[in-house]
């Protein structure tokens, strides 16, 4: 292989991300050349559609053209927010070559003021385009209104930052971290923000995490990448994406979990939601298969 070729998104979160494998492989592989190809996806060309719906938008919409790429050969990996990715494949012959160490998976309040979520006035604004954190997020405050948002993290808050009804947005911890240096307070200094973990919040099942995609069937390209995986990383997401697809859910599923590993062990917690319903159970088992089972066995017998 004279040059990898790496397929991204090109907003700034994805090239940031690809960097990271960029950065793995060179130290794997100092003399490895490499280029990145930028492909545009369904979620990019249609800024406007909603997600966090029922739409054909949905399944995919971050991932289908750069598994195209792959199954044509244009490219040979493509480099996903592993929380974007469907876990049911609709492209055969691809698999997730490697997960990438797992970066902050929490979720952020970004808001115009210090204090986090507790700091919020009474009726404020906090908009989200997900279902899991709205949900969460009213649990902890029934007064707050939750409104909807699209776009990147950076239109997104310079929407937060240039929008006088908005009070706060809620963000991926990893998305900021990859994107701007923040201070030990949690401020973002070039929107004049301030991020701050949200407590007893659920993540998305994966994420935090970059999933490394390639064709099945090219083993040159796989052995690359399998000293970039990390094994404790592959196994807790797998045990979160599992429960998810026995729940048939998707990426925009109102459900957070979080595996995290123990001794000879995985703890995974989750919560689920259901309109005005909400549900939640925890595990400890061996494996990631036997723990998302025992979960979803326990959502399933309420």
């Amino acid at each position: 292989m004279k040059t990898l070729k790496i397929g991204t998104r090109g907003s700034n979160l994805a090239l940031a991300q690809s960097f990271l494998l960029q950065t793995a492989l060179s130290r794997a592989y100092p003399e490895l050349s490499m280029d990145t190809v930028i492909i545009r996806t369904q979620a990019d060309m249609r800024v406007d559609a909603p997600l966090g719906v029922a739409s054909p938008l949905d399944k995919g919409a971050f991932t289908k053209e750069l598994e195209i790429a792959l199954l044509q050969r244009t490219i040979h990996v493509a480099v996903h927010s592993l929380k974007d990715l469907p876990v049911e494949e609709d492209a055969s012959g691809l698999v997730v070559g490697a997960v990438l160490p797992r970066a902050s998976c929490e979720d952020s309040l970004v808001s115009k003021r210090e204090g986090g979520l507790e700091a919020l006035p009474r009726g404020a604004h906090v908009a989200t385009g997900s279902q899991r954190r709205q949900s969460q997020i009213l649990r902890q405050r029934p007064d707050l209104v939750v409104e909807g948002i699209r776009g990147n993290v950076e239109t997104r808050l310079a929407k937060l930052a240039g929008t006088s009804r908005l009070h706060a947005i809620i963000v991926a911890r990893a998305a900021l971290e990859r994107l701007y240096a923040l201070t030990p307070g949690g401020l973002c200094e070039r929107f004049g923000l301030y991020a701050q973990a949200l407590k007893d919040f659920l993540p998305a099942p994966g994420q935090g995490a970059i999933a490394i995609q390639a064709l099945e069937k090219d083993t040159k390209t796989r052995q690359l990448l399998m000293p970039l995986h990390d094994p404790i990383t592959g196994e807790c997401v797998y045990a979160e994406r599992l429960l998810l697809k026995k729940l048939g859910g998707g990426c925009h599923s109102a459900l957070g979990a979080l595996a995290q590993p123990l001794p000879g062990a995985i703890y995974l917690q989750a919560a689920w939601f259901q309109g005005a319903l909400f549900r939640f159970a925890q595990a400890t088992a061996s494996n990631a298969e036997e723990v998302a089972t025992q979960v979803f066995s326990t959502f399933s017998s309420r």
